[in-house]
């Protein structure tokens, strides 16, 4: 959880956000990212999830979460357990079929 990984997850955030993040080989990058599109492509296959766009899926299914884990986004507010269960089960909805 991001108590445990705030400083990566600060400058993930961060680097993302700068001009260095056009440097960055993105066919390398995505790469790593490679068994997660073979899932949501096999989710694509068997009517599970919708046939989307692949950055579509991404926004609906990742961002809402990163926006949560985002201190500086939801100050005053800690997500707890039952949160992140709530926020992962609305972004699955957002994208299943």
């Amino acid at each position: 959880m991001l108590s445990n990984n705030k400083p990566y997850y600060q400058f993930i955030e961060q680097f993302s956000n700068s001009p260095y993040s056009e440097l960055v080989d993105r066919e390398a990058l995505e790469k790593h990212f490679i068994p997660l599109i073979d899932v949501l492509q096999r989710g694509i296959e068997q009517k599970i999830i919708k046939n989307v766009d692949r950055n579509l899926l991404g926004a609906f299914l990742f961002h809402p979460l990163s926006y949560l884990a985002n201190p500086r986004l939801c100050h005053g507010w800690t997500l707890n357990s039952d949160d992140l269960e709530t926020a992962f089960t609305m972004a699955w909805d957002a994208i299943k079929l």
